[in-house]
């Protein structure tokens, strides 16, 4: 397998959350390509929930995301908090931006979170959420 070699590295944009970096890489043909990528600070963990109601139905979220300037819908994410475990983050991730609540949760697995972005994500399913108050 081919790792591109980095040649260079520049700081673009830096704020108390993450600094934006631009990578430049000599590419297996010889040419060079320039990448943006996403630095993240403080913790660099997420958790994000698959609900399915007691009725089977999946629980969406509809967000406006500002960097695509769209509404989009997703599942519940949120960084992982310091002082709680993933699941713990995950029942409060749900609960703040739902109003659900999980019987239980299983862990799916996990991933980087984007291409671009460092940090890992964490995958749950929350089984048999019930609607315990409206947002």
């Amino acid at each position: 397998m081919f790792i591109p070699k980095k040649i260079a590295q520049r700081k673009v944009f830096g704020n108390q959350y993450r600094d934006i970096l631009e990578k430049d890489y000599i590419e297996k043909d010889g040419s060079t390509y320039t990448y943006l990528t996403i630095w993240t600070k403080g913790t660099k963990k997420a958790t994000m929930i698959l609900p399915i109601t007691t009725d089977n139905k999946i629980v969406l979220i509809r967000e406006y995301r500002v960097w695509i300037e769209w509404l989009v819908n997703g599942f519940p994410v949120g960084i992982l908090e310091s002082d709680l475990s993933a699941i713990q983050n995950c029942k409060k991730e749900l609960s703040e931006e739902t109003g659900y609540q999980a019987d239980s949760f299983t862990e799916l697995g996990s991933s980087i979170i984007e291409a671009y972005q460092d940090g890992t994500i964490h995958y749950f399913l929350g089984s048999d959420c019930i609607l315990w108050k409206s947002n």
